[in-house]
């Protein structure tokens, strides 16, 4: 069988919370539930081979039932650049989650140029409106 417009393939790849601001880190995450907690995500390498962003989202375990709220920062540059050549948030960020469901959310509003060979640092800072009460676990970066 021929195929006869495959298009350009789907890659991904994960990226681990690796920096907390939160009180409690788990094997699995930080666990976010009181207004200022920080998940981070620091300095991880976008791929050479980056065409455009198919999704990047945090993957978060909610303990309870309710709509949570996150302020969402980025920032990020090619070597060369300064640090914060990009600076990019996506405040007040509201996802309805239910206890115990795995949720992603889109963070791709803070990444609006990504290219490759970025170094990018993301974080979600929990909010003082509709606080969350979950743990974040890591991002899952699909592109092309």
């Amino acid at each position: 069988m021929k195929i006869s417009n495959p298009g350009i393939p789907t890659k991904e790849f994960y990226v681990w919370l690796n920096e907390t601001e939160s009180t409690e880190i788990i094997t699995n995450g930080a666990r976010c539930n009181a207004a200022a907690e920080v998940a981070k995500f620091e300095k991880f390498l976008i791929p050479h081979d980056f065409i455009s962003i198919q999704s990047i989202v945090a993957i978060v375990q909610p303990a309870a039932t309710s709509t949570q709220r996150f302020d969402i920062h980025a920032f990020y540059s090619q070597v060369g650049e300064a640090y914060n050549t990009h600076n990019e948030t996506d405040n007040d960020f509201d996802t309805v989650m239910v206890a115990s469901e795995i949720v992603e959310i889109d963070v791709t509003g803070a990444l609006s140029a990504l290219s490759a060979g970025d170094i990018v640092a993301l974080t979600l800072t929990a909010d003082a409106v509709n606080t969350p009460n979950c743990i974040v676990q890591g991002l899952r970066v699909r592109y092309n």
